[in-house]
């Protein structure tokens, strides 16, 4: 029996020392429920295998939703920590978000995984798992005090758009002590140049590529070109006969046959990121709902999304973030610099006595929201009456 028990532990350890790579790592050690339950694959989203075989000490993914990258995130988390003994620190926007992170996908990757159940020691402490050696900090962006404390080498900042900028600053700085560290940011974008947009715009901008299948040409799925819609009202039944297209020949792109054409390259086929800016330290990745091979994600859904969103400003603006990751702004409705340059005026300050200034903001959407402060000077400016009208 000993040696048996000694023959397995060998054989364990010489498995485990196969493993060097994430990708590696996910394959035999990550189980997955519903809808696709089994051993983690890449053949229903192959544009994460590339993503978990990146090296850069910063990536960037600007997303559309449920794409894989939360999984992705978590599968470096595991792999950091189980092989390479390092801490990490993932965050979510609030701390009512880490929570039900911890809740709803942390401990169901343990359950499913027996190998993670047996890694992971203490699980009951929401905000701090322990692993092996190694500890996964689960923190909400909101608080500064609980992230200053954490200096961990690898980082996961998960929706972007949703944190305060400072939070992101000071995260940065806690892995100034590190020799060997690690940067994931991801989030759907909402604002351009603002939020996980202006890092994405730093980086090296990847899209990811394939060959047609009608004309072998490289290309990728953009809007609008590669989405034909089957009718333009959303009563008409031949709404279900949208679909994909390539831009390059305008031939048709089955959506059921996507798991052939859009193969990664590391798996025999031909899907791959292509850079934009090669030559740039921070990797960014982008990706979009029309590449998703879910039945949810079938082109007669986009098409419906695209319809609604014609008369809705928020069905539009879920469209262009959620679904197609990609910023969003009404028409008209973006604050510029000339546009605040034109309202520069040689204003009369009224109504204010001795050391007081009254100012009055107005925003005109969808409602009507005014703002009027009364500012004293008390060695300096501060708001000593403020009034909010809507």
């Amino acid at each position: 029996m000993i040696k048996n028990l000694l023959t397995q532990s060998i054989v364990q350890g010489l498995r485990k020392k196969a493993v060097t790579t994430p990708v590696k790592w996910a394959e035999r050690y990550r189980v997955m429920g519903s809808p696709y339950p089994g051993n983690w694959s890449f053949d229903r989203q192959p544009w994460l295998l590339e993503m978990h075989l990146a090296t850069a000490d910063k990536i960037v993914g600007q997303k559309a939703a449920q794409m894989g990258f939360t999984e992705w995130a978590m599968n470096l988390a595991f792999y950091y920590m189980d092989v390479k003994k390092q801490d990490v620190l993932y965050v979510l926007p609030t701390t009512d978000d880490a929570s039900n992170f911890s809740a709803s996908r942390f401990d169901p990757a343990l359950e499913l995984s027996p190998y993670l159940n047996n890694f992971f020691g203490d699980v009951n402490n929401v905000g701090l798992k322990r692993g092996g050696n190694s500890i996964l900090y689960v923190r909400g962006s909101k608080s500064r005090s609980k992230l200053k404390s954490i200096p961990a080498p690898v980082m996961i900042w998960d929706e972007v758009d949703e944190m305060p900028e400072a939070s992101l600053s000071l995260g940065e700085e806690r892995q100034s002590g590190q020799e060997d560290f690690k940067t994931l940011m991801l989030s759907t974008p909402s604002i351009k140049n603002r939020g996980i947009n202006a890092e994405f715009n730093l980086s090296t901008q990847d899209h990811y590529f394939f060959k047609c299948p009608c004309c072998s040409r490289r290309t990728e799925l953009i809007y609008p070109e590669c989405l034909v819609l089957g009718a333009e009202d959303l009563t008409d039944p031949r709404l279900a006969d949208s679909h994909l297209v390539c831009k390059e020949c305008n031939g048709k792109l089955p959506h059921e046959t996507k798991t052939d054409w859009l193969k990664a390259k590391a798996r025999g086929g031909d899907g791959e990121f292509v850079s934009t800016y090669p030559d740039r330290l921070v990797r960014g990745v982008h990706i979009s709902q029309l590449y998703s091979m879910t039945a949810k994600c079938h082109p007669k859904f986009l098409a419906e999304a695209v319809l609604k969103a014609r008369f809705n400003p928020s069905r539009a603006q879920e469209l262009f973030n959620s679904k197609l990751g990609l910023c969003f702004a009404e028409e008209g409705s973006q604050l510029t610099d000339e546009i605040l340059d034109d309202c520069l005026k040689n204003y009369l300050q009224g109504l204010g006595s001795g050391r007081n200034i009254i100012t009055m903001g107005v925003d005109v959407g969808g409602v009507l929201n005014i703002k009027k402060n009364k500012w004293e000077h008390i060695g300096s400016w501060h708001p000593g009456l403020s009034i909010n009208d809507q």
